[in-house]
């Protein structure tokens, strides 16, 4: 069965940032697809260090939810085993027990080197993650779901200063 998402029925979006609208709508068959359960459990680990790499610089203040409810999603919208996904939200809390014991971030025991962070991803880097997470979003049937993604998106596009990139 095929699924037909154009980008403005995904969902409404501002005027500002990445551009995923009605102006610029699209066809998109579910079936034509890069992502696999391997790229999708990547996917969820980018995400992860994404978290890590936050913790870092602002230590507990970060708030991780997104990025939890974002990894799972993308596990249920692509059958990621449920020990792969819970491998990836470990990370994320290891991390977090390894901040929240010191006053300053920087005097944690961080779970991973920070050459192993998207400290500072590239543009290309960036959208490939929104673009994943894009995809994946049409795998799920709610709007809810959906919605979960798509701000993870925004986070990203922010966090990494894609709008830099892009001048």
């Amino acid at each position: 069965m095929k699924k037909i998402v154009s980008f403005g029925e995904w969902i409404s979006l501002p005027d500002d940032g990445i551009v995923w609208c009605k102006a610029n709508a699209c066809n998109i068959n579910q079936e034509v697809t890069h992502m696999t359960i391997e790229n999708a459990k990547d996917l969820q680990l980018r995400l992860a260090k994404e978290a890590v790499a936050l913790m870092v610089f602002h230590g507990e203040c970060v708030h991780l939810q997104p990025f939890k409810e974002s990894i799972v999603l993308i596990g249920e919208a692509w059958d990621v085993p449920v020990g792969d996904t819970n491998t990836s939200l470990e990370l994320i809390n290891q991390e977090w027990n390894a901040v929240r014991v010191v006053e300053d971030p920087e005097d944690a025991q961080h779970v991973l080197p920070e050459k192993e962070l998207p400290m500072n991803a590239t543009g290309a880097d960036t959208l490939s993650n929104i673009w994943d997470l894009f995809e994946s979003a049409m795998q799920l049937e709610s709007k809810e779901q959906r919605m979960v993604l798509y701000n993870m998106a925004r986070q990203l596009e922010e966090i990494q200063n894609l709008q830099d990139w892009v001048k």
